[in-house]
């Protein structure tokens, strides 16, 4: 199972994260406003990118403007940070880290 959740997470970072830069923004990697459509699009709300995209949008501070976000590259122990991308009605993105949720998992999947 475990196993499982890091391969969507892999899989994710490679879908959401095409591009034809690799810059830096806040420490992660920048995401296209395809990627935010195509989240729009998925008919499977239960993928890491929305759920950990909802708690970003709990946790960003929107001034007036509604935001849509996606979370994605988590990274493991001890802090199990990821990257949040959220995007406003202009279509401006910005991007920060977080510390994943306590009940959401985070696990170092090497081995001993």
């Amino acid at each position: 199972m475990l196993t499982g959740v890091l391969l969507v997470f892999a899989a994710l970072a490679m879908t959401c994260i095409p591009g034809e830069t690799s810059k830096s923004l806040n420490g992660c990697n920048e995401v296209t406003p395809e990627s935010f459509e195509e989240l729009k699009k998925e008919t499977r709300p239960h993928r890491p990118a929305y759920i950990l995209g909802k708690f970003c949008e709990k946790t960003h501070e929107k001034g007036e403007s509604r935001v849509t976000c996606l979370g994605y590259a988590v990274q493991g122990p001890p802090n199990c940070p990821f990257c949040c991308a959220c995007q406003d009605d202009a279509e401006t993105i910005d991007y920060n880290k977080k510390g994943l949720p306590r009940s959401y998992p985070c696990r170092n999947n090497r081995p001993k």
